[in-house]
């Protein structure tokens, strides 16, 4: 178990509200405190004191929004994000920095603990992929010093338009060991929840059913964006959250008016 760590959670706000439960207590079962980091854009409707209740009974250091006029894409918006919490989190000692989205559920067990050095990250996945290595970016483990790494890759890196190639490469030109935290004991696993899943997620459940949630999952990309919008709103979700930040979109349209929506 580590003493101290600090969670940053970057990027759309989406399920958030519904699974933050999970998020708090997989943290608190692999640390004996935790600081959480927000840093979120801000998109029509967001609710900044709903989101501040959210982490009530916790220890909230830094909840920040900014402009989606500011790297509102998947290449350079998370290490942005990341960024903006650099300077308060590096002015307090921690055991680990943790890296996610506020859409991620993990689950860990009580003895679950990495060898976090300065030259090593560890996340859930490496793999080849289109001929090139890479990783996957929906949480990271990484000591202080690899953190400033991972939040200047808006600065350093060119982004190719595969922002998980672009992450590995980026920690290789710094001489980081990318490790997969799957092969250690202690993981369970992690998930990326899709509005669907939250049937499911907003009741008790000593443990999770994986193969209920992957199902869930790949069922989320066949619902029609008609059914998508009552799940919306069943939930209070943000549509804006679920538009696509990128320069080639996929356009749907929803009663003449276009949207450009990310799956």
């Amino acid at each position: 178990m580590f003493n101290k760590i600090a969670v940053v959670l970057r990027g759309h706000i989406r399920t958030w509200p519904h699974i933050n439960k999970h998020v708090f207590r997989s943290f608190s079962n692999i640390s004996k405190s935790v600081d959480y980091y927000l840093v979120t854009w801000d998109v029509p409707g967001l609710d900044v004191n709903k989101l501040i209740k959210s982490f009530e009974g916790q220890s909230l250091q830094l909840l920040t929004t900014i402009s989606t006029n500011q790297y509102y894409n998947s290449e350079d918006g998370p290490s942005y994000l990341a960024s903006l919490a650099s300077n308060l989190l590096n002015s307090i000692d921690y055991d680990a920095v943790v890296d996610s989205r506020p859409d991620v559920i993990h689950f860990f067990k009580n003895d679950f603990k990495l060898d976090i050095t300065d030259s090593t990250v560890f996340s859930p996945w490496k793999k080849i992929k289109f001929g090139k290595m890479e990783m996957d970016d929906t949480l990271q483990f990484m000591s202080k010093k690899v953190y400033k790494v991972y939040c200047n890759k808006f600065r350093e890196f060119k982004s190719t338009g595969r922002h998980h190639k672009d992450l590995y490469d980026h920690y290789v030109n710094h001489n980081i060991i990318i490790n997969e935290i799957c092969d250690k004991p202690g993981w369970t696993w992690w998930f990326c929840t899709r509005p669907n899943h939250l049937d499911y997620l907003i009741n008790e459940h000593s443990d999770i059913d994986m193969e209920l949630m992957w199902q869930l999952w790949l069922k989320w990309d066949k619902i029609p964006w008609e059914e998508r919008f009552l799940i919306f709103k069943k939930y209070d979700i943000l549509e804006e959250d679920y538009k696509i930040a990128h320069p080639n979109p996929i356009r749907f349209e929803d009663n003449g008016r276009i949207l450009q929506l990310r799956s």
